[in-house]
């Protein structure tokens, strides 16, 4: 329980950071990123979309077979793109995290409920185990190097339980500890700390212990212990040492209306929103050091979207390439680490 003199220093806290970003909006220079690389897609295919990259610089994500027009599971390195798999059935398999040992978790759109998947580092799916007698659906969102999958999986009375995979074995239901009745566990680091939101409440496991942050929802956690996610109504922002601090956004000291999809070591984070000036179409936004950065689209695009970034500064995600056409799978490169962004380069 948040006492009332914490709520009290948190709200001051949160108010004075939003005057520190007004004041970085108003008074910083303007950064522009060079155009995102289009890292293309099946031969004869029409779409493609980088969803997750590694820290080796690997790329997962989806792309349309030419003859069957199916979205298949691809993997890009070194510029070559290669199918990993076609998972799912009739579903949909999207990946969310991709570790150093290329393997990957995500979910597969199946109706009512999602499914909750696994791919082992050659690009075979597994269904993930559902609860025990439970009705076996949900989603898997994040996996660390050891191989650690958090997500949630459903029980009988349709009630979400925040839930630990190691690999394709379900290794805790975290519903008895969070004591909620429905929770989801939505991100870990290398250390093993879970962030979720249990019945609308952010939660962060340390070390068997958890600590509740306050009402919204969780993203991811750092390495570093750097906890993203969203206030009440949908406001991004960072959980810092357990106090929150809203991201701003393209014309404003807040983020209201953007989305934020993907968290490096370093604090950077990725997302889209559409400007206030211009087309109303997405464009990728990078969040470093307070600043919110246009990303830009691919030249004669109009619209782009980023979902994964990261410690190398590399950025994935999706976007057209002319007015109208079939998302393609952009890569953007800017400057590794913690550093403002002075230059931003391609590859």
């Amino acid at each position: 329980m948040v006492t009332k003199h914490r709520f009290v220093h948190r709200v001051r806290t949160d108010l004075r950071h939003i005057g520190l970003l007004a004041l970085a909006v108003a008074c910083g220079p303007a950064l522009a990123a060079r155009p995102p690389i289009d890292l293309g897609g099946l031969p004869g295919g029409t779409y493609s979309s980088a969803r997750v990259i590694n820290a080796r610089g690997e790329i997962m994500g989806l792309a349309t077979d030419p003859q069957t027009f199916a979205y298949l599971q691809v993997m890009w390195v070194g510029g070559d793109i290669s199918v990993r798999s076609e998972c799912c059935g009739a579903g949909l398999g999207v990946p969310r995290a991709l570790n150093r040992k290329r393997e990957a978790a995500g979910y597969a759109d199946e109706g009512y409920e999602d499914g909750h998947w696994y791919w082992n580092a050659d690009g075979v799916p597994t269904r993930l185990p559902g609860l025990p007698g439970g009705i076996d659906r949900g989603s898997a969102y994040d996996i660390n190097d050891a191989g650690q999958i958090v997500g949630y999986s459903v029980d009988t009375n349709l009630r979400r339980h925040a839930v630990v995979w190691k690999r394709t074995t379900l290794a805790r239901d975290l519903s008895d500890e969070l004591g909620g009745t429905n929770s989801a566990a939505t991100g870990i680091n290398n250390a093993g700390d879970i962030v979720g939101d249990a019945d609308g409440i952010v939660f962060v496991r340390r070390n068997g212990v958890i600590e509740r942050l306050g009402p919204g929802t969780a993203l991811d956690i750092n390495d570093s212990g750097l906890i993203a996610g969203y206030a009440p109504g949908r406001v991004p922002v960072l959980w810092r040492n357990g106090v929150r601090e809203y991201l701003p956004g393209l014309d404003g000291p807040v983020a209201y209306g953007h989305t934020i999809t993907s968290l490096n070591n370093a604090g950077d984070l990725v997302g889209f929103t559409f400007p206030k000036t211009g087309p109303l179409y997405n464009t990728a936004v990078l969040w470093r050091n307070g600043r919110a950065i246009d990303l830009g689209r691919y030249p004669g695009g109009t619209v782009s979207a980023a979902y994964g970034i990261n410690d190398k500064g590399q950025i994935v995600g999706e976007g057209n390439v002319e007015p109208g056409g079939p998302m393609h799978a952009l890569r953007w490169t800017v400057k590794a680490g913690a550093a403002p962004v002075v230059e931003l380069a391609q590859d």
